[in-house]
């Protein structure tokens, strides 16, 4: 059986949510290794990475000031930082 588009999209999302162990992990990586992968499968991880990078902080608790210093893409020109 090949993986689709959205298999690899549902796979790729239960990863980022944290809910594959070190074991499945492993074995998905193994896996992954030994398998030409399609563009649309590629596709389905890149949108289930995206859609998953949401990350925020809430700084009301912090008693100092808070300053973005790596450039983390708040620019609006679609770029991403990789330090």
């Amino acid at each position: 059986m090949s993986l689709t588009k959205n298999n690899a999209y549902n796979i790729m999302s239960s990863i980022m949510k944290g809910e594959y162990d070190t074991n499945k992990l492993v074995g998905f990586l193994v896996a992954s290794e030994f398998s030409l992968l399609s563009r649309s499968v590629l596709r389905g991880y890149l949108e289930a990475i995206c859609d998953s990078a949401t990350y925020q902080i809430d700084t009301k608790l912090f008693d100092k000031p808070v300053i973005d210093i790596v450039g983390t893409g708040g620019d609006g020109k679609n770029t991403v930082n990789i330090s």
